[in-house]
């Protein structure tokens, strides 16, 4: 009898733990409905993502409503807050409530802070154009930080990684105005200094490496070129961690290095196998076999073949990159061979 209750006991002890763990998992996950009201001006939906709405949600898609996670719900107020000061409603008044399934929200926008006047001094002409405010513009500091960003980007793609971009916005916040100053110097034109190689394979020598940079020493110096590398290096199947690393030896130099760093793949074959049924030819295999770093050097061989009652095929590819090299111009060797019935 002594054993039964606390068996007895122990059960009801679960069940009660259960209880309180499914309970707390529930409050965790609870979701709400998100309603705002009072917008004018804005977007409601930019503001829905900015505040953490799930979007791609089945029952968001179908029902059109904002369904709000819990775990954004105690940053609200700070969300809400940063949000409509980064479009320019300083003023902006709102009101948060909370039920048990939904949460609205009503705002009154307020006057907007707008530009008054803009001043800009560029050595570089083309970038005047990317500085569009207009007076009467709504000071959007999301805006305001875009635009400096685009410019540095422009700059930087055009070889200049000396610029120095000078732009501040003066706010009047009881005038609601905003006063915009840009001036923008492009400096020296860096180029491309040394590429070194600091880690890689042991079975691949650097030639492979340096035969797939999209950049040489010497040339103007452009960040899209760093990633065009990365994507060629990526391209052989065989390395992974790729790591470019470009900088400056010092403030005044005017020749951008670079490191490259790059490891081997673990899985390195590759196979396929299908079996399917066509009308006109009936039962069909097909299957491959692929090896990347075949006998080393991020060589590959890749054997294909298709067999069914009236078509037979067997195919092998060779490929090995940076064969020969003249004056650091790299030619791959591709092989085909392959025979049908």
């Amino acid at each position: 009898m002594f054993y039964k209750i606390i068996f007895v006991i122990l059960i009801a002890t679960f069940e009660l733990v259960a209880t309180e763990l499914n309970s707390t998992e529930a409050n965790t996950n609870k979701n709400y409905e998100l309603i705002i009201k009072g917008f004018e001006h804005l977007d409601k939906d930019e503001l829905a993502k900015k505040l953490g709405v799930i979007q791609e949600n089945f029952y968001t898609l179908f029902n059109k409503k904002n369904i709000l996670p819990q775990e954004f719900v105690e940053s609200l107020d700070t969300s809400l807050k940063s949000y409509l000061e980064s479009k320019g409603y300083f003023d902006a008044k709102f009101n948060i409530e909370k039920q048990e399934h939904k949460i609205v929200i009503d705002i009154a926008e307020g006057e907007p802070i707008r530009v008054i006047s803009i001043a800009k001094e560029s050595d570089y002409s083309a970038l005047l154009s990317i500085i569009n405010w207009q007076k009467g513009d709504i000071f959007a500091s999301e805006r305001f930080d875009k635009i400096k960003e685009t410019i540095k980007k422009m700059l930087l793609e055009k070889g200049y990684c000396h610029s120095t971009i000078d732009s501040k916005a003066y706010v009047d916040l009881v005038k609601h105005s905003a006063k915009l100053r840009y001036k923008i110097k492009k400096g020296d034109i860096c180029h491309f200094g040394k590429a070194t190689v600091i880690h890689k394979p042991n079975d691949i020598d650097s030639k492979v490496i340096f035969s797939r940079l999209k950049y040489y020493e010497g040339e103007r110096y452009n960040p899209h070129k760093i990633e065009e590398s990365y994507n060629a290096l990526n391209s052989l199947g065989v390395f992974g961690n790729i790591q470019i690393k470009d900088y400056l030896k010092d403030s005044n130099s005017t020749l951008v290095q670079t490191e490259i760093s790059l490891d081997k793949r673990k899985k390195l074959r590759h196979y396929m196998l299908s079996l399917g049924y066509d009308s006109e030819i009936g039962l069909r295999f097909k299957g491959s076999w692929e090896k990347r770093n075949f006998l080393r050097g991020a060589q590959k061989i890749k054997i294909k073949s298709e067999i069914s009652k009236k078509y037979k095929a067997l195919e092998v590819t060779f490929f090995k990159p940076a064969l020969l090299n003249y004056q650091n111009i790299y030619s791959d060797f591709y092989f085909i061979a392959g025979a049908s019935k």
